[in-house]
């Protein structure tokens, strides 16, 4: 994120020890231990199977990287949100879909030495941050660790900074530190991948963003130039510990971690580091290096929690609620359009060349508009899975509403935050199983969802969205009753049986008809807002429906008709009974979702 206050500086804990008080705590084994560090066989995974493992990603937000004001990180890693991470959290994360976290963590003044004798990392922080990368692998997660507060220049302690004058002192301390990391952590496999930097921004002047409107600026050029030396010395230091180390995947830091300055020449020319000392082993076509870039555009849509703009994309039905500027302009809409663009960018740059790309942050606050915000998030999955990029939200467990609340997962429960159901449910749509932490697990299916095989029985079908109910209107047994949403009845006009076919898909028989008809999409249309009814079995396309699980207990029921990219709605989000129910294009929000419920 680009600012700390952004970050959740609200949520700084008074309490601030000293060095001396703070290392006996870490020493004195009231931490939570892992086991020892993995030394299993490390896995050679190409560009394709390494995406298609890590899958959709989550931010350990506000923990490792927060500091108490003083320049060291909190105290036994509790940051910001006052709760240290633990192995039932990573396994919480594990089961609710996502394969890889990203462990945002500082050092600051936790790198002792000099440039005389040597720059390292304090051996009880060190064990700390090691302890919790080992908590998430033992849980089957992919880990990105990187250097992330360091960057910034309103933090204490802040000196990785490429717009500083003494660059010499700033090289061998990032050299050092980044080699002891390195050391520390090489007896772990392929599922952890170290990240360079974090949001790099700030130009020589000392002042302003890496760019202003898109035009170039005095000083810029040369903090850009820093900021690849930055990137160059982090591989050849790493690669040059051995080991694991030698060929596991490295990420390094685009410009700003800004799409347009990384990926469009039109702006600056962002060049890869060279790969210089990595193992022999890995073939002379194959990468094994990564661009790092986040996306919170619009910025008044994602993370500014007081601006009113509440609406993203397609989807919107008031214009005068939908974020409007981002990095270069208060005009421009920023929508799906805009998204498309960026992601075609990153294409085009990097991952058509052989290099993956990592999202590493993406999200939007809460401002008691979920539906949205899950509509953002589906899209951003869906232009990374085609793109080739791995997608990890942010997350800072900051809860309620305001400039802070990205929260997804609530670690005081281990639980997804009630605010955040229909966001995850959303990137389910898109990665709907965990995937495999082998390489075999890269060979996904490129069907955005899986189907259930043993749903064959009699169901009332809730909507999750209105908590109404699928109902056929006044229980009629006649062809093109229509099919609404009503409030619970249990008679049999609510009542509908599954059948499933050789295919995989249902027929979805009604309780109204005595089960003799079956829900069809009016006159086997393909468009948004066709109809839906019952009707006489004839066995076509349009009767039958692909019913899929996008959480535990929550379903989508998507028409064959469509090559399942629509399904039922609750048409213009009515919540009221008699709401009609239309076919429309799937993009998981909670008015497509249902609950199967026996009968």
């Amino acid at each position: 994120m680009k600012t700390m206050a952004r970050k959740g500086l609200a949520f700084v804990l008074a309490l601030v020890l000293s060095l001396t008080v703070l290392f006996p705590v870490l020493n004195m084994g009231k931490l939570e231990t892992a086991e020892a560090a993995s030394t299993s066989t490390f896995e050679d995974l190409n560009q394709s199977q390494i995406v298609a493992a890590m899958g959709a990603g989550w931010n350990l937000g506000n923990q490792l990287e927060a500091t108490n004001g003083d320049g060291y990180p909190i105290l036994a890693g509790t940051g910001w949100t006052g709760i240290a991470p633990t192995a039932a959290l990573f396994k919480a994360v594990k089961s609710v879909g996502f394969d890889t976290v990203r462990i945002p963590v500082s050092y600051l003044n936790y790198i002792e030495g000099n440039s005389s004798s040597g720059y390292y990392i304090n051996s009880s922080w060190m064990a700390y941050v090691k302890s919790v990368v080992q908590m998430a692998i033992d849980a089957d997660l992919y880990v990105i660790v990187n250097m992330h507060g360091d960057g910034y220049e309103s933090v204490t302690g802040g000196w990785l900074l490429c717009g500083a004058s003494d660059q010499t002192t700033i090289r061998a301390k990032f050299a050092g530190a980044w080699k002891d990391i390195a050391n520390n952590l090489k007896e772990f496999d392929e599922h952890l991948i170290f990240e360079a930097m974090n949001e790099e921004y700030k130009a020589t002047d000392g002042g302003g963003w890496l760019y202003d409107n898109g035009q170039n600026t005095s000083g810029y050029s040369t903090a850009y130039a820093n900021i690849e030396a930055l990137n160059q010395i982090f591989v050849d230091t790493v690669r040059q510990t051995g080991g694991n180390n030698a060929k596991r995947w490295l990420m390094v830091a685009g410009w700003d971690t800004n799409i347009d300055l990384t990926a469009d020449s039109t702006y600056y020319n962002f060049t890869m580091p060279t790969d210089n000392y990595r193992s022999s082993s890995i073939s002379s076509s194959e990468k094994r290096l990564m661009a790092s870039v986040h996306y919170y555009t619009p910025w008044d849509f994602c993370g500014d929690g007081t601006s009113g703009k509440t609406q993203w994309g397609k989807i919107t039905t008031d214009s005068s609620l939908v974020g409007g500027y981002g990095w270069y302009s208060s005009s421009n809409n920023y929508g799906e359009d805009y998204l498309e663009y960026e992601f075609d960018l990153l294409k085009s740059k990097f991952t058509s060349q052989g290099y993956p790309v990592v999202i590493g942050e993406y999200g939007s606050v809460n401002k008691n508009n979920e539906t949205y915000r899950a509509y953002f998030a589906r899209r951003v999955c869906e232009e990374s899975k085609d793109a080739g990029c791995v997608p990890v939200i942010w997350d800072n467990n900051g809860s309620g509403t305001g400039n802070d609340a990205f929260q997804i997962i609530d670690r005081s429960t281990n639980k997804v935050a009630s605010s955040a159901d229909e966001i995850v449910a959303a990137i389910k749509t898109v990665y709907p199983t965990s995937s495999s932490s082998s390489s075999s697990s890269s060979s996904s299916s490129s069907s955005s969802s899986s189907s259930s095989s043993t749903l064959d029985g009699t169901y009332y079908i809730k909507s999750y969205y209105s908590g109404l109910y699928l109902d056929i209107d006044g229980g009629s047994s006649s062809n093109n009753a229509n099919l609404q949403q009503y409030s619970f009845l249990g008679t049999s006009r609510q009542k509908f049986k599954l059948v499933s076919n050789s295919s995989g898909y249902y027929y979805i028989y009604t309780g109204a008809s005595s089960y003799s008809k079956v829900l069809d999409v009016a006159k086997k249309s393909k468009n948004n807002g066709a109809n839906i009814a019952q009707y006489s079995y004839n066995g076509g396309t349009n009767q039958q429906f692909e019913i899929v699980q996008v959480s535990s207990g929550v379903y989508a029921i998507k028409t064959r008709v469509t090559s399942s990219a629509s399904c039922l709605d609750v048409y213009g989000w009515s919540n009221v009974s008699g709401g009609n129910i239309a076919q429309y294009e799937y993009w998981g929000g909670a008015c497509q979702l249902w609950i199967l419920e026996a009968a």
